[in-house]
């Protein structure tokens, strides 16, 4: 590493692109990294422009024209080496799977970011099974497996009550920030109040997130429940007014249209803030979260909140200050008919909410994380830390590939890629 300048920094993750949370709170990272005079390299698998033309720099593992292969196959893995390998990196950031089980080939330090996974309940038996099982290796063994000058991230004190009690003595908790979108002005709170066509009298209510009702891949974020409550917060409450925000389609816009809320679709982040400041309240549906952004993102804006009393919810809204937190979808109903009906209720439920954001900032968060950096250093540089893994098509990486195929796809897939293996060679 060079002495003189600060260590560069190399971060691993599935995607860079618009509507995840994981790509926004790096890009927030990044940037203010770069500020400090870290050099900063993301390595996504892939990416869209959504995050060009930004102070760090990006290398895709994949290319145009690459042939298709599954992220968590050994092949993946031996192609993106070959990029990794031509950007000299001092510390290794890694936030979503399959990276984090590269630990052993990467040299420490390596800081391993959990965001958490929802439990396999929520999705398909085939689906949650395989999302169960990638969850214990992680938290279970690749955790466990951690060097002298490797680092464990949570992003809140839910996501390291759940790891085994020894990973989670070693894990820092380092909340997200809130202040990405700037705070709106009041021309943008009209703009939007104008382009929703609200009158003085109507009360705002703003969902946000993804809005894919067919073949949902986030059936835990709650839009089915936003769809049964929707009709019975406007029975009850005449003057509300539902708003629907996330990436969707016609179909989408259908459905929601049918219960009675209107939906906006792909709004750029730039005016994000000000969608969130032209609500009067906002209620959030999820039964699982790691964090929450959208929960941070409203209140930042003076937005109260409603939601369920599940998860990190606790950690970033105070129930009676800054919004309602609900034990039921039937509960958050009534919180919401009970803050619509009362305005001197909204009023205050705002500042406080300004107030409880006023922790939650980027400039913290990094603050936090530049530190583990240079804790991490400075134990790479006085402990022993092993050699990383040598990487090669050795004999244990074909038997490891022979379990990955079997566990994934089953034994037809197996028996088919060996016939294909053969053929090929002959």
């Amino acid at each position: 590493m060079r002495m003189a300048d600060k260590p560069r920094i190399g971060v691993l993750t599935e995607r860079m692109t618009m509507g995840f949370g994981v790509d926004l709170v790096i890009h927030e990272q990044a940037v203010r990294l770069v500020s400090r005079g870290y050099p900063v390299t993301i390595f996504p698998a892939w990416k869209t422009e959504m995050y060009d033309n930004q102070p760090y720099r990006i290398e895709p593992l994949t290319r145009e024209g690459d042939d298709p292969v599954q992220y968590f196959s050994p092949e993946f893995m031996h192609r993106s080496f070959e990029i990794m390998n031509q950007q000299p990196i001092d510390v290794w950031m890694i936030h979503t799977p399959p990276f984090y089980y590269w630990l052993t080939y990467l040299p420490a330090p390596v800081i391993m970011v959990e965001h958490g996974s929802p439990p396999g309940r929520y999705f398909k038996y085939r689906q949650g099974r395989a999302l169960d099982a990638q969850t214990r290796k992680r938290q279970h063994r690749t955790f466990r497996a951690t060097r002298p000058g490797d680092g464990i991230v949570a992003i809140s004190e839910f996501i390291r009550s759940g790891l085994p009690p020894d990973v989670a003595r070693s894990t820092t908790v380092i909340h997200n920030g809130a202040d990405h979108y700037p705070i709106a002005s009041r021309d943008a709170v009209r703009d939007w109040r104008v382009q929703l066509g609200i009158r003085p009298r109507d009360v705002v209510i703003l969902w946000v997130g993804r809005i894919q009702p067919v073949k949902d891949p986030q059936p835990y974020k709650g839009l089915g429940e936003l769809l049964r409550l929707a009709p019975k917060v406007r029975k009850r409450c005449r003057n509300a007014v539902i708003v629907a925000a996330g990436r969707g389609d016609g179909s989408a816009a259908d459905l929601l249209r049918r219960a009675g809320v209107i939906p906006v679709f792909n709004v750029p982040s730039e005016a994000m803030g000000g969608l969130y400041a032209a609500a009067d309240l906002f209620v959030n549906t999820s039964v699982w979260e790691g964090f929450n952004l959208p929960l941070v993102e409203a209140q930042y804006q003076g937005t109260p909140v409603v939601a369920l009393n599940v998860c990190a919810h606790p950690e970033v809204v105070m129930s009676g200050y800054s919004g309602m937190l609900a034990d039921s979808i039937d509960d958050v109903t009534e919180s919401v008919v009970r803050i619509v009906e009362d305005e001197r209720l909204r009023q205050i439920l705002s500042e406080g909410a300004r107030k409880q954001m006023q922790t939650f900032r980027w400039d913290t968060n990094v603050d936090q994380i530049e530190k583990l950096i240079e804790g991490c250093l400075r134990s790479v540089q006085t402990g022993q830390s092993p050699e990383r893994a040598e990487l090669k098509k050795t004999p244990r990486y074909f038997i490891e590939y022979a379990q990955y195929l079997i566990q994934q796809f089953g034994w037809r897939t197996f028996f088919r890629e060996c016939k294909g293996w053969f053929q090929r060679r002959l």
